[in-house]
Parts: C-alpha cells; structure tokens; sequence
C-alpha cells in the first residue's frame, strides 16, 4: 500500500515509462483493479502490470 503521497512521487516515475506492477490483493474484484487502473491513468500512467 501506498500513501497519497507516496504515490503522487512515484506516479511521475510511471508516467515516464517505467511499468507499475501492482499486486491484486486476495478477493480484488474487477471494480477495484479497474478503479487502480483509472486512477493510475489519470496521472498519464500507461504500462501497468496486474498480479494475483
């Protein structure tokens, strides 16, 4: 887990280029990755690696 900070500084990082692998927590429905996902792009992120 990230703080809002946290992921404010790293968000730059991605948007750059640099993949985010985000780790799905046990039970993650469809709603909860694609609400990681919509938050991730609104800062310009593109390459997001999702794992069980």
């Amino acid at each position: 887990m990230l703080s809002d900070a946290e992921f404010k500084r790293r968000a730059s990082e991605w948007a750059a280029g640099t993949p985010v692998r985000v780790v799905a927590p046990p039970g993650a429905d469809y709603r909860c990755l694609a609400k990681i996902a919509f938050r991730l792009a609104d800062r310009g992120v593109k390459k997001i690696i999702f794992d069980p």
